[in-house]
């Protein structure tokens, strides 16, 4: 049983697959599933939450054949043959696959077959959708994640879709970070926030499409098919959290405000909370951006601004995650939406928002 491929595609595929794996969460956990028909290579593989399917074409081969074997055996010799095609033979007699390219040559003992357990596709499902915009909103909102994994829900992105308008939202707590709008939901999910940012990085471009099977979820392109369950749980009523009664606008230039801000973290780069202090001056138009450490590093930046209504305000914010929302946002000026100075700070643009929660200055 041989097969002839190109090795970079070979390895590419067998890489994308490898993505999701994670090492001992299953007995096959670190395993690839190889299968040879229908002039295609297909890759699968498996972890605890998720589930991947992906194929290169082009294959010359004399019949149908598959096999499982360490993906930390295969990944490294695909990776430094130099020979531009690359041959496989499966011997099933002794459960070996032999590879050959150039002057290399290396034989894989495979594992038992009877441990994979073929992976499924959605079928009666309740809706299918087009998501191109999906890991581009999510690539924007993975900051406002949490570090930690505690709590499920918190932990998920929520995503939300209607019209062919896609809306994704994540908070950890402390700031929101949301992308897209939705005009009337027709479906809401809740999907896993590290199984989604690893997806990130499989599904970079190309038409994408989006299952939904009661608590199975089914993401797709043209090569490459991805089935996870949704995590169970009520997500949080943004618009409850997020208040419209704004006192005062103010209009600042993006690429100054992450200047200032990230020099401010510069100083308190030692400081777990990194606080920066914020000192709004709306009759000059200024806005003050300083930060402290405890050894009397100090930084002041001054950045100007345009007030709705002239007011002063000072308030006390992690440098960290107002530079994480800044820089997610690509617009050349921002709207900050303020109340007051224990009040979240809401930077709010036509298909995007983030929110900032401020910190007692000490």
């Amino acid at each position: 049983m041989k097969a002839k491929a190109n090795r970079k595609n070979l390895y590419e595929a067998a890489n994308k697959a490898a993505k999701i794996l994670k090492k001992g969460t299953l007995h096959i956990s670190n395993a690839l599933y190889m299968e040879v028909k229908d002039e295609k290579i297909f890759f699968s593989g498996v972890q605890a939450q998720m589930a991947i399917c992906t194929s290169m074409d082009g294959v010359v081969f004399d019949e149908n054949f598959t096999c499982l074997f360490d993906v930390d055996l295969f990944l490294p010799i695909m990776a430094k043959i130099k020979q531009a095609e690359v041959t496989l033979e499966y011997q099933e007699d002794k459960n070996q696959l032999v590879i050959w390219g150039g002057k290399t040559s290396m034989i894989i003992t495979c594992m038992d077959k009877k441990q994979w357990t073929p992976i499924k596709k959605l079928e009666n499902f309740s809706l299918m959708m087009n998501a191109d915009a999906l890991f581009s909103y999510i690539s924007q909102c993975k900051h406002a994640l949490p570090t930690s994994e505690q709590d499920s829900v918190m932990s998920s992105f929520h995503v939300e879709h209607g019209n062919d308008e896609w809306r994704i939202t994540a908070l950890d707590g402390k700031r929101i970070s949301s992308r897209g709008t939705v005009s009337h939901p027709e479906c809401a999910v809740l999907l896993n926030g590290s199984n989604m940012t690893t997806l990130e990085n499989i599904f970079s471009n190309g038409k994408i499409s989006l299952t939904i099977q009661e608590d199975d979820v089914q993401i797709e392109d043209e090569s490459t098919k991805v089935i996870l369950r949704s995590v169970s749980g009520n997500y949080f009523n943004i618009k409850q959290i997020v208040s419209n009664n704004t006192k005062y606008q103010v209009t600042i230039n993006r690429e100054e405000l992450l200047d200032a801000v990230e020099l401010a973290n510069v100083a308190v780069h030692n400081v777990n909370e990194k606080m920066m202090k914020l000192i709004f001056n709306g009759e000059e138009n200024c806005l003050t951006v300083e930060a402290q450490d405890i050894l009397g590093n100090h930084v002041k930046s001054d950045v100007d601004i345009t007030c709705s209504t002239p007011f002063t305000m000072e308030m006390g914010m992690s440098s960290k995650f107002l530079a994480d929302a800044v820089k997610s946002i690509s617009d050349e000026s921002l709207v900050l939406e303020l109340i007051s100075n224990v009040s979240p700070v809401i930077i709010r643009g036509s298909s995007y928002l983030e929110v900032v929660l401020p910190i007692k200055i000490r």
